[in-house]
């Protein structure tokens, strides 16, 4: 188990899935992926079973006071470059206190500082702006972007938050894509980082 300031992280299991069925929802569809829908011990374990059965994939619960409150993935690993990818994802009740940076930070320092890792990268939509501005104080950097396609529907200019993110958005053929952007830090940069945050203590 890991543990920091406020919070503390064991390895993904079922019976911690079956509480994010009371989580919140983001209110813009543009984070509509990133809601929590199942509601039945069938759905429950065949979510699992999507996130886990990589074996190149780890994934966390991340609790406060005890409860599920999101929970942190880092994807495959790959141990001869010593690289894996991060996902992240919170309960929206949960947003905007802090609790993402903390648990991206405490994770980052075990697999840079504990696994020797040598690089974490991540791909994130660039509507997404709350995240990117996370990320980029945290000190990852944009090395790439790519294209694709929107799943959470038609791009939809009668919503604001799609006018408000027009330029994240291009429609092929009728068909909605959206950009993504890579994002990378090496373990140099983050140990850098960490030093000028004030106030954090792992």
């Amino acid at each position: 188990m890991l543990k920091s300031k406020n919070l503390s992280y064991e390895k993904m299991k079922v019976e911690d899935i079956c509480s994010f069925q009371y989580w919140g929802k983001h209110k813009t569809p543009l984070l509509d992926d990133y809601n929590f829908y199942e509601t039945t011990e069938e759905g429950f374990i065949d979510w699992f079973n999507w996130k886990t059965k990589n074996p190149l994939n780890k994934y966390m619960t991340i609790f406060k006071d005890g409860v599920p409150i999101g929970y942190i993935g880092y994807k495959g690993f790959n141990n001869i470059f010593k690289t894996a990818t991060l996902g992240v994802v919170l309960d929206p009740n949960y947003v905007n206190k802090g609790y993402g940076q903390e648990a991206i930070i405490t994770t980052m320092d075990y697999y840079f500082n504990t696994l020797n890792y040598k690089k974490i990268n991540l791909k994130v939509a660039r509507y997404n702006k709350r995240a990117i501005a996370l990320y980029e104080k945290l000190g990852f950097e944009k090395v790439s972007t790519s294209i694709l396609f929107y799943e959470n529907g038609s791009f939809d200019d009668r919503i604001e938050d799609y006018r408000n993110n027009k330029e994240c958005f291009l429609n092929i053929m009728g068909k909605t894509f959206f950009y993504a952007d890579k994002m990378v830090i090496n373990r140099k940069k983050f140990d850098g980082v960490i030093k000028c945050i004030s106030n954090f203590k792992i």
